[in-house]
C-alpha cells in the first residue's frame, strides 16, 4: 500500500466519524421540522418557502452542508498534514489524498441530500400543504435524480476547492492570514467595490450565455472548471508550505 492510500484510509476513517455525527444531527433536525410542520404549520413555519407556500424542509440542509465543507477545508491540513508526513507521504501524496477525499465527500453528501429531497417531496405532499416547486431538472425521475446528484456534487466540489486554498493559506500563515484577509476584504470594499460588482456582472453574463446552450449542465460545467483552476492554484501554494 503506497503512502497516498495509507493517508487516504486514515482521512476516510475520520471523515466517516465526523460525517456520521453531522448527518445524525441534521436528520434529527429534519424529523423535528416535519413534526412541527405537521402539527403547528399555521403557527410555526420551518423550511424553504416560495410565495408563502412550503417548498422543502430538507432543502434547508444545504446551508449546514456548505458550512461543513467550509470548516472541513480549513481543518484538514492542520489535522492531517504532519501525520501524513509521519506516514512517509510526500506533499504530492497528501495533496492527492485531499483531492480524493473532497471527491468522496462531495459525492457522498450529494447522494444523501438527493435521496432526502425525494423523500422530502413525498412527506411535504402528504402534510398540510402541497409542494408546488421541487428540484425538477428532467422529466425522467431517474435522470432527474442523477442530475440532482451531479449539480449538488459540483457545487460542493467547488466549495471544497475554494476552501482548500483557504486551508492551505491558513496553515501556512496562521492568524496572520485572517488579519490579511480582513484587511483585503475591507480595502476591496472601499477601493474596488465597483470593479467587484462589474466582475460579478460579467460572471452573470457568462452564466446567462451558457445557460441556453448547456442547460442543466451549466452549473456543473462552471463549477468543475473553477474547481480545477482552484486545485491547481492550491497545489502551487501547497508546494511551498513548510511543516
Amino acid at each position: 500500500m503506497d503512502a497516498t492510500s495509507r493517508i487516504l484510509r486514515f482521512q476516510l476513517f475520520n471523515f466517516k466519524k465526523t460525517a456520521s455525527v453531522f448527518w445524525t444531527i441534521l436528520l434529527i433536525l429534519n424529523i423535528i421540522g416535519y413534526v412541527i410542520t405537521k402539527f403547528f404549520y399555521s403557527k410555526i413555519q420551518i423550511g424553504i418557502f416560495h410565495n408563502g407556500q412550503l417548498v422543502s424542509i430538507t432543502g434547508s440542509n444545504i446551508m449546514p452542508i456548505l458550512i461543513f465543507f467550509i470548516i472541513y477545508g480549513i481543518v484538514i491540513y492542520h489535522e492531517n498534514f504532519r501525520l501524513a508526513l509521519n506516514f512517509g507521504a510526500t506533499r504530492r501524496d497528501f495533496y492527492k489524498s485531499v483531492l480524493a477525499m473532497n471527491l468522496i465527500a462531495s459525492f457522498t453528501f450529494a447522494v444523501i441530500q438527493a435521496i432526502l429531497q425525494v423523500i422530502d417531496k413525498l412527506f411535504v405532499n402528504k402534510m398540510v400543504v402541497n409542494s408546488v416547486i421541487s428540484f425538477q431538472l428532467n422529466s425522467n425521475p431517474i435522470v432527474n435524480f442523477l442530475m440532482i446528484i451531479l449539480v449538488f456534487m459540483s457545487i460542493l466540489l467547488f466549495t471544497a476547492s475554494f476552501m482548500n486554498i483557504i486551508g492551505i493559506l491558513q496553515y501556512r500563515y496562521g492568524y496572520k492570514f485572517w488579519i490579511g484577509l480582513g484587511i483585503l476584504i475591507f480595502g476591496s470594499s472601499i477601493f474596488m467595490g465597483v470593479r467587484i460588482v462589474q466582475l460579478f456582472l460579467r460572471f452573470t453574463d457568462l452564466f446567462l450565455y451558457l445557460l441556453p446552450r448547456l442547460g442543466v449542465f451549466t452549473i456543473p460545467t462552471l463549477a468543475i472548471l473553477a474547481s480545477t483552476i482552484f486545485y491547481v492554484i492550491g497545489y502551487s501554494l501547497f508546494r511551498k508550505v513548510s511543516c
